[in-house]
């Protein structure tokens, strides 16, 4: 009898260690609000509309985020799905929503700890002088079940543009040569580079920022 109670003992030992070594479930949503290019010239940026031919830029951009949270083996991370019933946020145009916005997004019944929202208002670029910047507007905030803001990264052109510094970008911006116009040759070989640049650098120091972030606390 004391041999079976200390096997049923090691056994629920065994059983509570593997659920604390369990990574936390957290689903992923990604929004892309502007589907195609925008350009930004001259001294009164006129806006201009560019579709990337043979290129999703959500495909892009997700499929290198999925990629990068890999890393994060604390978490268990998937995209959302249909049946998860979590709603598309609007676009905030330059501005994060409202904590009520947020805890109305979260379904009741969520089979998961955490939410991931990635809401990029625009990918695009600003030319003059020369030169071009491609940058990523938009927010990535962590959510728990309870809908609370545990996490947020935020950046948008108009709040950079009055600080800038010449020849230094921020993590949502790559600077290279010539305009956009140019970078279009041989079936826009050049724009699309730039597009997975400025993509690899925002989600790798994004998903470094949540790396560095203990959520233990927040679920």
């Amino acid at each position: 009898m004391a041999d079976f109670l200390r096997l049923v003992a090691t056994g629920l030992v065994l059983a509570i260690m593997a659920s604390a070594e369990e990574p936390t479930k957290a689903i992923v949503v990604v929004n892309l609000h502007e589907k195609d290019f925008v350009s930004m010239t001259g001294i009164r940026m006129r806006k201009r509309i560019i579709p990337v031919a043979d290129y999703d830029l959500k495909e892009a951009f997700t499929r290198e985020l999925m990629d990068r949270l890999v890393a994060d083996k604390r978490m268990q991370y998937r995209l959302a799905k249909p049946e998860d019933n979590i709603p598309v946020l609007p676009d905030a145009q330059g501005h994060l929503l409202s904590a009520k916005a947020y805890k109305q997004s979260v379904p009741a019944n969520l089979d998961a700890s955490l939410i991931l929202r990635v809401e990029i208002d625009t990918i695009g670029s600003v030319s003059g002088a020369g030169t071009t910047f491609y940058f990523l507007d938009g927010s990535m905030v962590m959510l728990n079940r309870t809908g609370k803001v545990v996490w947020l990264a935020f950046n948008y052109i108009s709040d950079w543009q009055g600080n800038a510094i010449p020849g230094k970008f921020p993590d949502w911006q790559v600077g290279v040569a010539g305009n956009v116009d140019q970078h279009q040759a041989d079936n826009q070989k050049l724009m699309k580079e730039n597009i997975n640049k400025i993509i690899e650098k925002y989600c790798a120091s994004k998903v470094g920022k949540i790396l560095g972030k203990d959520f233990k606390g927040a679920m």
